[in-house]
């Protein structure tokens, strides 16, 4: 496969952390349970970094402000998700996944682009990022989740946004058993988008 990752830039756009994969063939994220291995690809908090998006805890759901007031409007597209989570002045936002697989994805182990912890202390949050899987087909029992991430106190954040899209007519998700979530934790504010 051929990784890149790309630069700062805006929200519709580049992240700072947006990794971008394209696979010729099948690919595999695996677990083995004989070992204890579970493969994982995390960006969690590596989209807009501490108090530097313009989102206010918003991207695929609507953040809120500090007092419960609206946050900033939701941004990015639902389909072609290539847009990364929103800051605020405690954490950051989630990172992006791009990947495009020309034959099978099996996903049995974790994709993970959520908020980062709270570095402050003062309860303001971080969104979801984003997740963007085209393949041929998809099966697996792994996990897919964009969760904004708030510890409590202070405003909400919005979820991320997932989008997979298979690309091999006629084919479904059935063989594909795991979860996608792009909520807010503790699913007290708007939930983001997942596109399949």
């Amino acid at each position: 496969p051929s990784i890149s990752t790309s630069s700062p830039a805006s929200q519709e756009g580049t992240g700072i952390f947006r990794l971008i994969a394209h696979v010729g063939r099948n690919f595999n994220l695996a677990t083995n349970s004989e070992f204890g291995v579970c493969g994982t690809i995390d960006l969690t908090a590596k989209g807009f970094q501490q108090s530097q998006s313009p989102g206010n805890a918003s991207h695929g759901g609507q953040g809120t402000g500090y007092w419960g007031g609206a946050g900033n409007k939701v941004y990015g597209k639902v389909k072609r998700v290539r847009t990364i989570g929103s800051s605020s002045s405690s954490g950051a936002g989630g990172g992006n996944l791009e990947l495009h697989v020309a034959g099978e994805a099996a996903i049995s182990g974790h994709i993970r682009a959520n908020g980062g912890p709270d570095h402050t202390g003062n309860g303001s949050s971080r969104s979801g990022g984003g997740v963007w899987i085209t393949a041929g087909s998809i099966f697996g029992s792994g996990d897919i989740i964009v969760r904004a991430e708030k510890p409590g106190g202070g405003g909400g954040a919005g979820g991320g946004r997932i989008s997979v899209m298979l690309t091999t007519p006629g084919a479904t998700f059935d063989s594909f058993t795991g979860r996608m979530s792009a909520h807010d934790r503790p699913s007290r504010y708007n939930a983001g988008t997942i596109y399949t």
